[in-house]
């Protein structure tokens, strides 16, 4: 995909440039052929990384429901949050616990909880 003509944020400043990527970024700059999508007047900044969250959309990882963690995935995705660590409250064991044996589309990486 090639997006053309964006606010690209390069080290601390906006520049307007172009961006090819396919699953990685191949080529940022001015790229030639035609544009996938045209992003004249948008800018453009990298995943962002959410450090302390307990939850979003009606969800808490507090709350140990499993089902509650693929909403919180694509809520977070949607708003340029790519990675994220999710924030408990000191809680039961049993109830954290619950999450690491979950799989969504965002992988957990560790749990603890309170024992």
């Amino acid at each position: 995909m090639l997006i053309k003509n964006a606010q690209v944020l390069i080290g601390k400043a906006f520049q307007t440039a172009d961006i090819q990527f396919d699953r990685t970024i191949t080529a940022v700059g001015r790229i030639d052929g035609p544009a996938d999508l045209d992003a004249a007047g948008c800018y453009v900044v990298p995943g962002l990384v959410d450090i302390h969250t307990h939850g979003a959309v009606g969800e808490d990882f507090s709350d140990g429901k499993p089902e509650g963690l693929q909403p919180l995935a694509d809520y977070y995705a949607a708003h340029g949050v790519t990675s994220y660590l999710a924030t408990t409250m000191t809680t039961f064991c049993s109830r954290s616990s619950l999450f690491a044996n979950s799989s969504p589309s965002s992988p957990v990486i560790s749990i603890e909880g309170n024992t």
